[in-house]
């Protein structure tokens, strides 16, 4: 059985009694700025979806990469802002693709949600596609990666559409206590906390060891530039690509750091040999980006040492959770203890996207399947180290 637009538009908002009576797209920011800034203060979201985030991102990147915003608000019966997907779009061919504004440099997805779109139900969330649809018909097919199961305990809606699949990596989060040696003692296991403490007294020994988090523009100069150069060694040693050298990541990362970013530095003899950076919203700190310089102090894992400083000054700064993003790393698995869940969503809206969200679909399980074999993933690691020689 098919349907057409109208029938379904009609189907959905009868079950969902109307719960989202009209989506309006925006090609700008400032037109979505008062809905922002409402659902900011009371809705649900991830650091990644705040408009300091986003705006800063398409304005040093993504604009360059040819991507134009598409800012969908959706509005509930009294014209209240239900929601606000951050989406930007470009043509791949006669293909029209929008996924979520951020890049590869958002960890995940989620919101900005009300409360009451929270609860709305699926049949809601398929009427508002059908509406977003109608205000930007030129768009093919929604892929939206990352897109958090939870969070704060409350279910992304994204996640209850048939089409939705695990996503090739889960991200790792871990409750926070006000006390930071009540943290590593639930957390971490004796022989962790035993190396932890071991390593911080060697480095503590040496000349010019200390902790930092940035503050003015000096330091957070210093720590990007240590950074930039040392992850762009590590990429180069594993043989692929390095997103930090895009254009205009550097002009990203300088500009958030007025907003939203903190960095941290391990610092011996004076210089940086290992960085860490992240964004929080004072509830929830998410690590964007750890470094280390492949130095002579190699051996005593600075990056390892410096992850456990961050926490404990997250603890003391009254955060409640913390995550280290997406991807497989046994570090995460120490300081972390739980595993965020994930899925990717393709949504066709055209007849070329639900090609295009077929072969889409298929190559993610692929990219899973491979990610989830440590034999696979092994052999494609050995093969980027030796194309890197």
């Amino acid at each position: 059985m098919s349907l057409t637009a109208d029938a379904l538009d009609m189907l959905s908002e009868a079950q969902s009694g109307a719960a989202i009576t009209r989506v309006a797209v925006h090609d700008g920011f400032d037109a979505a700025g008062e809905a922002w800034r409402h659902l900011e203060h009371t809705g649900l979201l991830t650091p990644y979806q705040h408009r300091s985030f986003v705006e800063t991102w398409w304005r040093e990147i993504g604009c360059q990469q040819g991507i134009d915003p598409l800012i969908a608000v959706g509005h509930g019966p009294q014209d209240e802002p239900a929601f606000l997907w951050p989406l930007g779009w470009r043509r791949r061919g006669a293909l029209a693709i929008a996924e979520p504004l951020g890049g590869k440099h958002a960890n995940f997805h989620f919101g900005p949600w009300s409360d009451a779109a929270l609860g709305a139900g699926r049949p809601a969330l398929e009427a508002a596609l059908v509406k977003l649809h109608r205000a930007a018909p030129q768009i093919d097919v929604l892929t939206l990666s990352n897109q958090a199961v939870e969070w704060r305990g409350r279910r992304n809606p994204f996640a209850l559409l048939a089409g939705a699949l695990p996503s090739p990596s889960d991200a790792y989060r871990v409750r926070l206590d006000a006390d930071p040696e009540a943290y590593l003692r639930r957390v971490l296991s004796h022989d962790a906390r035993k190396q932890v403490r071991a390593k911080t007294r060697k480095f503590e020994s040496m000349p010019g060891f200390r902790v930092t988090r940035a503050e003015g523009y000096a330091e957070t100069t210093m720590l990007l530039d240590a950074f930039l150069s040392q992850k762009a060694a590590q990429f180069a040693q594993m043989g692929v690509p390095d997103p930090f050298a895009a254009p205009g990541t550097r002009a990203f990362l300088d500009t958030l750091t007025d907003t939203s970013l903190d960095l941290y530095g391990l610092h011996v003899d004076g210089a940086p040999i290992a960085v860490f950076g992240g964004i929080g919203d004072g509830r929830r700190f998410s690590g964007m980006f750890m470094s280390y310089s492949a130095c002579c102090h190699a051996r005593l894992t600075p990056g390892y040492v410096l992850t456990a400083h961050v926490v404990a000054d997250l603890c003391r700064r009254g955060y409640e959770s913390f995550d280290l993003g997406v991807g497989e790393a046994r570090y995460k698995t120490h300081f972390c203890n739980e595993t965020e869940s994930l899925v990717d969503v393709v949504i066709p809206l055209s007849i070329t996207g639900r090609l295009y969200a077929i072969a889409d679909r298929e190559a993610r399980r692929a990219k899973r399947a491979v990610k989830r074999s440590p034999l696979l993933w092994n052999a494609l690691a050995k093969i980027r180290r030796l194309r890197a020689i």
